[in-house]
């Protein structure tokens, strides 16, 4: 027989929430659905800035570890200051942390429905009037400081590909134009060193500078690179 649309059981046992679905309206009509669909959850949502609590607090601890051994040191504090979060399938949490007398950084945590917290991604270089908001887990970085050598992702490709015009205006037509790896500095903006390869044996250093407000310009560029040569600050 058809299962009805609100079944309910007394059987001396705990009501438990199986799942549910969110964005509905008004007139939207309730059905049947199965508790084992994936929920359906706001895309890209996120809170308000609230201040941190206990249950915050935690989160951030069950990551300082991991934390600390990707900044290679050892933090003077890790107190939560306040947080957003992001419902996903599970919850994304953007918590702002005291890690020092004058020093905060930013991180996010993902926590799965079951399972580990985990560490997606972190800023660093942030003070004490900065309030967390959401971020890409993109490379993690500090104010000022290079960070390691990452393989060249879509977006740092699309980077590439805005100043190509201005670079072989200077250097000619380019057969290849494909970005292999980059470093990224955190500036008033972003600063990427990338490597990228323009012919068939030959590659090139760009130094290009994104700002926060998206534009895009070539700073400076080195030429006559091999493929065995790593980019570094310039």
């Amino acid at each position: 027989s058809k299962q009805s649309t609100w079944d309910v059981h007394f059987s001396g046992n705990p009501i438990e929430l199986s799942a549910f679905k969110l964005n509905k309206g008004l007139h939207d009509k309730l059905d049947y659905f199965d508790a084992t669909e994936e929920p359906k959850h706001v895309v890209g949502g996120t809170g308000d800035v609230t201040p941190a609590n206990p249950e915050i607090q935690s989160i951030a601890e069950a990551v300082r570890g991991n934390f600390e051994s990707n900044i290679g040191r050892k933090t003077e504090e890790f107190v939560a200051v306040h947080f957003v979060s992001q419902v996903v399938s599970g919850t994304n949490y953007f918590i702002k942390v005291k890690i020092g007398s004058s020093e905060y950084a930013f991180l996010r945590i993902y926590k799965p429905f079951s399972g580990d917290h985990q560490l997606t991604s972190y800023q660093l270089g942030k003070s004490a009037e900065d309030n967390v908001s959401y971020f890409e887990p993109h490379t993690h970085t500090r104010v000022g400081g290079v960070g390691k050598v990452n393989p060249a992702t879509e977006e740092v490709q699309n980077i590439v590909n805005t100043v190509r015009g201005d670079f072989e205006s200077k250097e000619g037509k380019q057969t290849h134009f494909q970005a292999v790896h980059y470093k990224s500095q955190v500036v008033a903006g972003a600063n990427y060193f990338v490597k990228v390869q323009v012919s068939d044996s030959g590659f090139a250093f760009l130094r290009i500078y994104k700002h926060f407000s998206g534009s895009i310009t070539l700073h400076s560029y080195q030429v006559g690179k091999g493929v065995e040569d790593e980019v570094e600050y310039f």
